[in-house]
């Protein structure tokens, strides 16, 4: 008798592991939901803009800081070179040794 029950739980149990096998072989194989697939599209879509965004912006950050070496490559060099009006001749333009000794000494 003990061995008939044995054997019983030993079926239940299987069929149960089975069945489980088969529901878990189904949760993974679902279909998605239309609304996850709507929330992924919009998130893609969004960081399409913000890669596209930040190009630019890394683009952009070049342009901006050319005033500013232009501004400090005045300050080295002189601004406008000076003609020699008595000759043909254009002189050098003027360097700024100061700025430019200080600018190339390490900290």
């Amino acid at each position: 008798m003990a061995k008939a029950v044995k054997q019983q739980y030993e079926e239940k149990i299987t069929l149960i592991t089975e069945q489980y096998a088969e529901l878990l072989k189904a949760f993974e194989n679902r279909p998605s939901r239309v609304e996850d697939l709507a929330l992924i599209r919009q998130l893609q879509e969004d960081l399409e803009k913000d890669e596209g965004a930040r190009k630019a912006s890394d683009n952009s950050r070049g342009y901006i800081d050319l005033p500013k070496k232009e501004q400090s490559t005045s300050k080295i060099f002189a601004s406008h070179p000076h003609l020699n009006t008595n000759s043909n001749s254009v002189d050098k333009p003027r360097v700024n040794l100061s700025l430019l000794k200080r600018s190339l000494t390490f900290s």
